[in-house]
């Protein structure tokens, strides 16, 4: 299985912390809340990641728009937002994507 990086900032912090208990096999870039953390560092962070390793991504913050758009300046980077399973499903097997 691919390595899989997840980030969030201030807003996405909380369901990051879930999403991590539930998959403690990703490797989580933002361990700590920092309320100063906006989604454009997290989305560089995590997408230089993704792309530097050919692996996958996470990235959590308040809609996921902002933050899939950010993302998405990384050369190599296919981020989606999605809502849900079937968003992400669709994603992946439509779109390439490499971090959801």
């Amino acid at each position: 299985m691919a390595k899989i990086f997840i980030g969030a900032d201030h807003a996405g912090f909380s369901l990051k912390q879930n999403i991590t208990k539930e998959f403690p096999k990703v490797t989580d870039l933002t361990p700590t809340l920092d309320p100063k953390d906006d989604y454009p560092a997290v989305a560089k962070l995590v997408a230089e990641k993704v792309a530097k390793s050919k692996s996958k991504g996470i990235l959590v913050c308040g809609s996921g728009i902002g933050i899939a758009i950010a993302a998405n300046k990384v050369k190599g980077i296919r981020a989606a937002t999605c809502h849900d399973v079937g968003d992400a499903i669709m994603s992946r097997k439509d779109n390439d994507a490499n971090i959801v």
